[in-house]
């Protein structure tokens, strides 16, 4: 047995080392109709956004000229690139966006389009949806426009654009009124990149945008570099780095605005900031969801891709091994594992090759199975060798983290785990943000393989947080064991799990649970979709797929009174049963509960995949004390486990053809 230990030694000295540096043709034009007007302008002169202004020689400021003066500094300069401004090109293809007879705005495919129509009321919320009002605040309606007119040239689409912007400052600005959405974090940074684009391509000798347009956009750019740059408004999570980027732009594209000889400093020190609280020092992404990791690096590479931040250049070895860390964060068939707010997807990330005498390896073979632990992160990981197939491969995902609220669910100590193809065992998803009764169902502990206490979830708040409750990744000859303990105060409640997992023949959960008081504790699995369940009697239950895949699950615990629950798409009394496979939509799966009541309890749960022929031994447990456990259960043979859970590295397993103490 040994102990897998932090695996990136050497490499720590050089992430510290460069963290200290970093401490440092198409159809007609959409018509706008009578309400094309600009709106009113922001109160703010033109020369008061900017620095070092030329004035006339009456001593006053002309704006005209000042913006001819400035274009000319800037015109030696190469055009910004659409993905350094970090662009979506909308969900609806730019080939119908460009032919439709008026704008219309649909961020997401699940919901319909909403019509443009000037003037627009910035804080409509037609649909009950968080999200879709922050991507109207955040010019998501005007970055398509932008994107056409940058391919084509043509006029007609930086109009559009240019009337929503003129509407936004009629809205916020002029008739200064209330819209919770319209100075949020995020928003308020990608606003600032279109402006940006704006104004790099309006300032431009002979630029398409009018004196007007542009002392709009230039006075709007002082606004928000302003709201960019108050203490305290940068957001310390993946939001902040929309929001840096943006000051950043505007500055690269404006260097005379008014605060950009502060700026730049300040963005390089809070974005070298920023990222060091993004990632540890294991290059884990602390926001609890796998999609994040991708999306976060993803974006900083973008961002440093832009060329606009000399002193971060070093950060382009760190996000090599960022991107390299994302191969434990997919399952074999290239599915993304859905821990914390993850929705399904396929992360562009390259496996490595293998070991190639693993290829057709059959039955369990240690060395054929890869290992990697995340101490500080709360990550652990067992899966098969990248060289295996997918319909051969297995992978169990283990989190025991909570670092701040950040895309958090209560999902301590749960896990996904994937066999033969498929994921057997799923977390619930992202679902949406929009705060309702499916939102609090998805991010709740009954909605993950974890244990539930009472019927309530931990708290989630920031003071709750315990950084990482993984204790140890141990290898045996036989297989693995993963061991993660948390507290829960609010609960008063403490959870120790030890998972052993013989990658391809099972699995066994041991749940270590104590209370202030008697407490109901509930150990739930949640199977996916297309497993169909049959039910026996004394806890034992088959989970079958159409394709032939097994798996039999049985419960024991030293508590009394234990009974299970079963659900599939319940809504009454409670939501149970249900995951997310797509924004803002869910599907019925089986969740299967052991629930026992007791002061402290052990439960205990096996899981066998395939070759569990009928009339096996079912699964017998003997405890002895408050910690000591022996097991019997039939996988390919008999298998007997001997361990104290207060000494889980000491495990003892007889299997078929080997046994390591």
């Amino acid at each position: 047995m040994s102990l897998i230990s932090r695996p990136f030694g050497p490499l720590s000295g050089l992430v510290a080392a460069l963290l200290l540096v970093l401490g440092l043709t198409l159809g007609r034009t959409p018509s706008f109709g009578a309400d094309r007007t600009p709106g009113g302008e922001p109160q703010a002169t033109l020369c008061d956004a900017l620095s070092a202004v030329p004035p006339t020689a009456a001593g006053d400021c002309d704006p005209e000229r000042v913006l001819q003066t400035v274009g000319e500094e800037l015109s030696g300069r190469p055009p910004f690139r659409l993905d350094h401004l970090l662009f979506h090109t909308a969900r609806k293809p730019l080939e119908d966006l460009a032919a439709a007879e008026a704008p219309s705005f649909r961020p997401r495919a699940d919901l319909p389009e909403w019509p443009l129509v000037l003037p627009i009321d910035w804080a409509a919320d037609p649909f009950g949806d968080r999200n879709w009002r922050y991507q109207l605040n955040a010019w998501r309606a005007v970055e398509p426009y932008l994107v056409l007119y940058d391919r084509t040239g043509e006029r007609r689409f930086l109009e559009v654009a240019l009337a929503l912007v003129r509407d936004w400052v009629r809205f916020h600005v002029v008739e200064d009124r209330p819209n919770p959405f319209g100075w949020y974090d995020m928003a308020v940074g990608l606003r600032a990149l279109s402006l940006a684009y704006l104004l790099d391509r309006g300032l431009r000798a002979e630029g398409p945008i009018s004196p007007p347009d542009l002392a709009l956009l230039v006075r709007t750019a002082d606004l928000h570099l302003d709201r960019l740059l108050e203490p305290g408004f940068i957001t310390p999570s993946n939001h902040g780095l929309f929001q840096l980027h943006g000051a950043m732009g505007l500055c690269r594209a404006l260097p005379q605005l008014r605060r950009c000889p502060e700026a730049r400093a300040y963005v390089e020190k809070e974005l070298a900031a920023l990222l060091t609280g993004q990632f540890n020092l294991e290059l884990m992404h602390l926001e609890h969801s796998p999609e994040y990791h991708f999306f976060a690096a993803r974006q900083v590479d973008r961002i440093l891709d832009s060329g606009w931040y000399e002193g971060l250049s070093d950060l382009s070895r760190l996000l090599d091994l960022i991107a390299a860390n994302g191969r434990w964060l997919v399952h074999p068939d290239g599915g993304i594992v859905r821990v914390g707010d993850t929705s399904r997807g396929r992360p562009s990330t390259e496996p490595p090759e293998g070991d190639p005498s693993c290829r057709d390896a059959t039955g369990f073979r240690s060395e054929c199975h890869r290992a990697r632990p995340f101490y500080e992160t709360g990550y652990a990981v067992v899966r098969s060798d990248w060289s295996i197939p997918a319909e051969r491969a297995s992978m169990l995902f283990f989190t025991a983290a909570f670092h701040s609220r950040t895309h958090k669910h209560a999902d301590d100590l749960s896990f996904e785990l994937f066999e033969s193809g498929r994921r057997v065992l799923v977390d619930a998803g992202k679902y949406s943000y929009q705060r309702d009764a499916m939102r609090d169902y998805v991010t709740s502990a009954r909605a993950h393989n974890t244990v539930e206490v009472d019927g309530r979830d931990p708290s989630l708040d920031l003071e709750s947080a315990y950084g990482s409750g993984l204790r140890g990744l141990y290898r045996f000859p036989w297989g693995f064991v993963l061991d993660g303990e948390v507290e829960h105060p609010d609960l008063g409640a403490r959870h120790r799990r030890v998972l052993l997992y013989r990658p391809g023949e099972w699995l066994v959960v041991l749940d270590r649970l104590g209370a202030e008081r008697t407490a109901s504790f509930t150990q739930w699995f949640h199977l996916s979709p297309e497993l169909e369940i049959d039910a026996g009697r004394d806890g034992r239950l088959e989970a079958r797929a159409p394709d032939g895949f097994e798996m039999l699950v049985e419960r024991s615990s030293n508590a009394s009174g234990c009974g299970s629950d079963v659900a599939r798409g319940q809504r009454e009394p409670r939501l149970q049963g249900w995951m997310s496979e797509a924004y803002g939509d869910v599907v019925p799966n089986w969740a299967v509960g052991y629930r026992c009541e007791a002061r402290e309890a052990t439960l205990v749960a096996a899981l066998r995949f395939h070759d569990v022929p009928d009339g096996a031994s079912p699964l017998t447990v003997s405890f002895a004390g408050s910690s000591r456990l022996e097991l019997a259960f039939h996988s390919h043979g008999p298998v007997r486990v001997t361990i104290d859970l207060d000494d889980p590295a000491a495990v003892r397993v007889d299997a078929p053809g080997e046994a390591d103490r």
